[in-house]
């Protein structure tokens, strides 16, 4: 095992095996070779990358750029708004305080905003994001990925694969993906966007709005409340007439059909529907 102290504005390679370096308060580069690695950034705007290893990476004060490379990962960006980027492994990244970018890349990621406006990008795998504190945006890309909010008004986007978002606190805003998607839209008066495959979803508490696209056939709302939340048809081609004029009760549910053949239900409700859309 290798020890170094990097000191003032420097740039440090490291070569093969497990390195242990510390950082100082300047900006310092510091490109870590293969090896399971040890990194504290210190103050300063930070470059921080290792090559391969299962490596362990706080980029602790500082505007801090960071990337993990090959291997399953910890890194932690510490104070300051970081960048930082997974590569390929099962990394697990928290951007502390700040606000923060965090790309998940390839593998199985677990993505921890923490405090701050930050933005989370999920990419290859079955990952699982958590913005935190502050208004977050998080982007879930390929996989069955598992989005929660956290506090703050959220923007949670789903892509490919059946995947959960919870908005938690706040008036979020939540897009289902390509997939079976289970949404929820936690305190709040929520915005929740069905399309793309057959959505499950419940708005929580607060006045929330379902609004359906031409592909969400199939997708069913749990917790509809007449009066308080809205329907509403986001895509274009829709008539809301024809959807209005087709409803009709099954079982205790509201059936409507979106377009010939694509209907989506709204449990537990009956009623004037009309009145439902915003």
């Amino acid at each position: 095992m290798a020890f170094a102290a990097v000191i003032g504005s420097a740039t440090l390679t490291g070569g093969e095996g497990n390195q242990v370096v510390y950082g100082d308060s300047g900006a310092q580069s510091m490109i870590l070779g293969p090896g399971d690695d040890f990194l504290s950034g210190g103050g300063g705007n930070d470059t921080v990358a290792s090559t391969s290893g299962n490596d362990t990476l706080y980029g602790d004060a500082g505007d801090d750029l960071m990337h993990g490379g090959d291997g399953d990962d910890l890194m932690n960006g510490g104070s300051e708004n970081d960048t930082m980027g997974g590569g390929t492994g099962r990394d697990t990244m928290g951007g502390g305080t700040g606000n923060d970018i965090l790309f998940g890349e390839d593998g199985d990621d677990i993505l921890f905003g923490e405090e701050g406006h930050d933005v989370l990008v999920l990419g290859a795998g079955s990952d699982m994001a958590d913005g935190g504190a502050g208004n977050d945006t998080l982007f879930g890309e390929d996989g069955d990925d598992t989005l929660f909010g956290g506090s703050g008004d959220d923007i949670l986007s789903l892509g490919a694969g059946n995947d959960m978002a919870d908005g938690g606190d706040g008036n979020d805003t939540l897009f289902g993906g390509a997939g079976d998607d289970v949404m929820v839209g936690g305190a709040g008066d929520d915005v929740l966007f069905l399309d793309q495959g057959a959505d499950t979803v419940w708005g929580g508490a607060g006045a929330d709005t379902f609004a359906f696209g031409g592909a969400s056939g199939g997708s069913m709302v749990m917790d509809f409340t007449a009066g308080t939340d809205r329907l509403a048809l986001f895509d274009p081609s829709l008539d809301l007439g024809s959807v209005i004029a087709s409803a009709r009760v099954v079982g205790g549910n509201t059936v409507l059909d979106l377009r010939p053949g694509v209907s989506v239900t709204i449990v537990g409700q009956t009623g004037d529907v009309a009145r439902w859309f915003a």
